[in-house]
């Protein structure tokens, strides 16, 4: 075999590596894409705490959201504090809050999540009322959420981990609003009740 054959057959066994190293990434990229997808499904069916759901029979179509009863005071808070649960799990600390309808309300914002980035995660609060929550699960496409802003009634500036900001929110209606954050799964939320 001469130098020009040699060459041939190194350049063709070269090749012949180079494919069967993309197709293992292809392979490798598919499975990723078909677990991103099944978690995502699941993604749509938990429960502010992160668990599943206990029950399955609610529609993925609509945000699951946690049951929350009338406070048992006579009067709700003009200031309340929410935050998150912990420097790893960006949930809020509680599953529902309360305050006072028609009054301006004075929120303490507590961000303790840094699971994004070692020096904190920026996230901003949103209150939307519950029958149209700012961001949205994608009717009929189970794991896909749309953000409309739009429906938000308050978006916060953003919050750097670890930090405390107040924030004045304008006086609500009464009703049942659901609070989000920016930058987590859109199931990882809790409700503001306001009476």
């Amino acid at each position: 075999m001469n130098a020009r054959e040699a060459m041939s057959v190194r350049w063709r066994a070269l090749t012949a590596a180079i494919l069967a190293a993309a197709a293992v990434v292809a392979v490798l990229a598919a499975l990723q894409i078909v677990r991103h997808s099944r978690a995502s499904e699941s993604a749509g069916k938990l429960s502010v705490s992160g668990q599943p759901m206990a029950h399955a029979g609610v529609s993925s179509d609509h945000l699951q959201l946690p049951s929350c009863s009338a406070s048992l005071t006579k009067s709700y808070p003009t200031v309340i504090s929410i935050s998150t649960k912990s420097p790893r799990q960006p949930t809020f600390s509680r599953p529902c809050y309360y305050a006072a309808a028609g009054r301006n309300l004075a929120i303490h914002f507590t961000n303790a999540t840094t699971f994004l980035s070692q020096s904190g995660t920026n996230l901003s609060l949103i209150i939307s009322p519950s029958k149209h929550p700012a961001i949205a699960p994608v009717k009929g496409t189970p794991g896909e959420f749309v953000g409309i802003m739009s429906r938000a009634t308050f978006v916060s500036t953003p919050v750097k981990a670890p930090d405390t900001v107040t924030f004045s929110v304008p006086a609500l209606h009464r009703g049942t609003y659901v609070l989000q954050l920016t930058n987590v799964p859109p199931t990882f939320l809790a409700v503001l009740v306001v009476n």
